[in-house]
This record gives structure tokens, sequence and C-alpha cells, in this order.
């Protein structure tokens, strides 16, 4: 299940340039598995909770599976849609450029679909485990016949979603800090989609220069350079020549893709993908240490990524689907809205922090964490000369007096 976003599933996170996410020398691999962790216990998070409203009879699947009724369970759009054609993924030999596999995501769950694989990919957030991961069967039947003492035959009903410990395989790694987390890569590929060379992992810290090889990438206004589409040998000549991006529009894209739900791979969604797949990852690796009376040394790092520190600016606005970027800026608790209003001019959010503190994965952190988060922002932000060049003095000391108390200090208790 490589690469997700899916985050997202897939695509599934390094700081490519700098390698800030890469694991530091020696760092441990946590152990996961027993307790306070226990990360293959029963879980809470969007997935477990649809499949508990179906096995209570609350809400219904059609079989063989649709996607677009999944999405609609999941409260996902369409528009996230995102398309990959290296073949870095589970079912890669099924991966191509004319059968790129398609990714839809929101702040908590990400589906991944290929045409003709067997199972849909999905990870859900667990708010103290991290990324959890599923397969669910494509062709699944509704029910298992079975014997019973008397000889006759029963249904048995099957889980739409198991749980895939094999994913661990590639998703607990030193480039996710040895904890579930999610790769995400930029990949030179052959024309079959073979992965050549490339960035085994990216973020949203990675050069745009460097970013979303092995992926589509469409919009109405793109970064000029950037490595996805692709997809020829005579393509990436070009590019390797000039650094110039190959330009594809929605009626260009393969044949192919006429199977999927959409005829675009969203730069804005990619840009999403980008800073939420390192976020999740990292905070699953934090609160991890927090469990285990560790110290806290992923804390500077998160904090970075939690004010989108080392986001370079864009080369220019970026304009996208319309309907994902209103989808977006909707979604979520209307308290965190503000939050979710994208810029798209310099950068890729109005204001300097996530999005993704409104999510369970946040919001529910021990208090002690919390505050030890909002210490280590205040100080980066107070830090006068760390301070970005495109972040104004005034918006610097909004960040400090409104944003921060606001979203990321811990609650005042309610004494009433």
């Amino acid at each position: 299940m490589r690469g997700w976003l899916l985050g997202p599933l897939i695509a599934w996170l390094l700081a490519g340039s700098t390698g800030r996410l890469a694991a530091e020398d020696g760092e441990s691999r946590l152990p996961y598995r027993s307790q306070p962790i226990a990360y293959f216990e029963t879980t809470s998070n969007p997935v477990a909770t649809l499949q508990r409203q179906i096995d209570d009879g609350l809400t219904e699947l059609p079989v063989p599976i649709t996607l677009r009724r999944l999405l609609e369970a999941l409260q996902i759009s369409e528009s996230s849609q995102l398309l990959v054609f290296a073949r870095n993924a589970r079912q890669s030999h099924q991966i191509s450029p004319a059968n790129p596999r398609a990714i839809y995501f929101n702040d908590e769950v990400s589906v991944a679909w290929t045409p003709g694989g067997p199972n849909l990919e999905i990870s859900a957030i667990d708010p103290a485990r991290g990324p959890v991961f599923y397969l669910a069967p494509v062709d699944r039947s509704a029910s298992k016949e079975r014997a019973n003492s008397d000889g006759e035959t029963t249904a048995e009903r099957q889980p739409w979603f198991r749980r895939s410990e094999s994913c661990l395989a590639c998703h607990v790694a030193e480039a996710t800090r040895q904890v579930p987390g999610y790769l995400l890569r930029s990949m030179f590929t052959s024309p079959d989609g073979k992965p050549e060379s490339g960035l085994p992992l990216v973020d949203h810290t990675t050069p745009y220069e460097r970013r979303w090889g092995g992926w589509y990438v469409t919009g109405e206004r793109l970064p000029p350079r950037h490595r996805g589409n692709l997809t020829t040998r005579a393509s990436r000549q070009m590019f390797e020549a000039t650094e110039t991006a190959v330009v594809v529009g929605e009626t260009e894209l393969p044949a192919a893709t006429r199977r999927h739900l959409q005829g675009t791979s969203d730069v804005v969604a990619l840009l999403v993908h980008d800073h939420q797949t390192r976020f999740q990852t990292l905070l699953t690796r934090l609160r991890y240490e927090s469990l285990l009376n560790r110290p806290l040394d992923t804390l500077p790092g998160f904090v970075r990524t939690l004010l989108l520190w080392d986001e370079p600016a864009l080369p220019g606005p970026v304009v996208g689907r319309a309907d994902y970027q209103a989808w977006f800026e909707s979604a979520g608790p209307e308290a965190f809205r503000p939050l979710r209003q994208l810029d798209l001019k310099n950068r890729l959010l109005r204001h300097p922090l996530s999005w993704l503190v409104s999510t369970p994965q946040f919001q529910t952190l021990p208090v002690e964490l919390r505050q030890a988060i909002h210490t280590e922002a205040t100080r980066l932000v107070t830090a006068g000369r760390e301070t970005p060049t495109r972040l104004p003095e005034d918006e610097r000391r909004w960040l400090l007096d409104e944003l921060l108390p606001r979203f990321v200090a811990p609650a005042e208790p309610d004494n009433r």
C-alpha cells in the first residue's frame, strides 16, 4: 500500500530536498504493538465507525461495492481525486500512465482505487494510533454461506473493511519515523510507469520543481516547473533540458481515466495532500513519544510543520478546480473555517497555521502535550531571526496573539 495520500491514501514522507522528515540517525522503532499504544486493538476512526453502522443496519453499501457510494458514506469529495501513474503501490502491476491509480481524501480518510484491481485501499486516522490501513474487496459478496450444526446453510456477513498488517511493511519505516505513517514520492518513471529515479519521499517543504514525479497534475494555472505528467521519454528529456513543466488538460489525460470519477488530478488537492501527509505522520510519532514517556524529539519538527514554516513560496498564483476549493474551505468544524482559507498566490494557506488542528488527532492530545506544542510554537514565532521573510510583522503578531492561543493552546478548564 505504498505511497498513499493517502494518503490518502498513498502515496503514503520525508522532506524530499532536505531530508528533514527522515529519521534521526539511530532513531528507534517505537513499540506500537503493545500497550500503551496497542495499535492492533479496537480502533476509533471514520472507517471503523462506518463498519459499525453497517453491522447495526444503519447504513448499507451496494454489492459489488460502488466507489461513489463509499466516498459519500465517508464524506469525501470526488473533486479531491489525484491520479498516480508511478507503479509504487500495492497493486503496482495494474498501474501505468494509461491506467493510473486514483486517490480520494479528506482530513481523516484516504481511499485509493486502481481500475481492474481487486481491492480498494483505505487509510483512516485513529486519534491516538495514527494511520490505520484497510483493504476492501471490490467484488465482495454480501454474505458467505456456511453449514450449521444441522447441515443447513446460513449467511455469515463479512466485514466490508479488513485491517491490513501487510501495509506496515512499507508504512513503518525510517522515512515514516519508525511509526505507522504515510509515504509520498516523486519519481521519474519508464513509459510503463516503473520508478527509475527521483525523490523517495516528499512533502510541503519540497521545492515545487522536484514534486509530483509519477503523478498527473491538472489545473488552470500551475507552478511553471514540476515533475508531473512526464509519461514518455521525450517529455522527460524535455523537462531535464528546460525544467519546464508538461501541461496536461482534462481532455488530454489518457482514455483510461474515463473510468475514473473525474478527469482531473487537481493541483490544489496535491498541495493540500503534500502538507497533510507530513503533519499526520509527525503527529503520530510525537503522540507515541508522549504515550511512552520518551523525550519529545519530534516536537520541533512537528511545530514547524504545524506553522508550515519551511514551505517554499509559490512561484506564481495557482488555480485548480473551483469545486474542490469550495469543498475544502467549507469542510470541517465551523469554528476552524478561518484556517481553511486558501491563499494560492504566495503560499498554500491564507494564515500560517494548519487546518488539521481541528481534527480529532490534534484535539484529543493530552493537555501537557498541547501546552508543549503551544510553547514551542510561541518560541519559534517569537524568535525574530527565524521569522520567514514572507511573514509580515503584523501577521506574526496576529499569529502570537490570536491564532495560537485560540487554536493551539489547551482549552481553559471549565470551572463552572
